[in-house]
C-alpha cells in the first residue's frame, strides 16, 4: 500500500499515507518497506525530513544485506568525509587581480586529490557559478541520486 500510495497508482497520491504504510511493514521487518522508509526521512515525504531519521532506517535495511541501502550508507560516509575537508587551489592573478581564465573542475578534483587522498570523479562535481576571482566557492558533488556533498573551495593567490 506505501508503494500504491506513494505513485498514486490504483488510489489517490499521498506521501503521508505512503509513509504511514511504509512505516507499519518496517517495524514489521519488511526491508524494502525500511529502504523507502529511509527515502521519505531523507526527501520530507510525508514526515518531517531528518537525515538522522533517514540514516537509521537506511542502516536497519542494510543490515538485512539490502544493498541499496547499503550502496547509500557508503554515500552518506563519503558525503561526511568530503565536507570535513576543503581544497586550497594557488593561482596567479594578473595586475588587475584577475585570474588568467577561470578555475575548472578538473583542477578541482587533482587538488582535493592530492591534498586529501580523496579521488573525486570530475564529472560528478558542478559549480553554481564560475570560479574566476579570488575567494571562497562551494561545488556540489553528486555521490548519489539521494546524496550530494558541498565541497569548500579555497581559491588563494599563489
Amino acid at each position: 500500500l506505501g508503494n500504491c500510495h506513494h505513485n498514486g497508482k490504483g488510489t489517490w497520491q499521498s506521501y503521508t499515507e505512503a509513509a504511514k504504510w511504509y512505516r507499519e511493514a518496517a517495524v514489521q521487518g519488511n526491508v524494502d518497506a525500511q529502504y523507502k522508509l529511509g527515502n521519505c526521512y531523507k526527501n520530507g515525504y510525508g514526515v518531517e525530513q531528518s537525515d538522522e531519521e533517514a540514516t537509521k532506517w537506511y542502516r536497519i535495511a542494510a543490515e538485512q544485506e539490502y544493498e541499496d541501502a547499503q550502496c547509500i550508507l557508503n554515500r552518506i560516509s563519503e558525503k561526511e568525509e568530503i565536507e570535513e575537508k576543503c581544497v586550497n587551489i594557488y593561482i596567479k592573478i594578473g595586475a588587475d587581480g584577475k585570474l588568467f581564465g577561470h578555475v575548472t573542475t578538473k583542477q578541482i578534483v587533482e587538488e582535493f586529490e592530492a591534498q586529501t587522498g580523496i579521488r573525486l570523479d570530475k564529472r560528478k562535481v558542478s559549480l553554481p557559478v564560475e570560479i574566476n576571482a579570488l575567494g571562497v566557492y562551494i561545488a556540489v558533488v553528486d555521490l548519489h541520486k539521494e546524496v550530494k556533498a558541498n565541497l569548500e573551495i579555497n581559491v588563494l593567490e599563489k
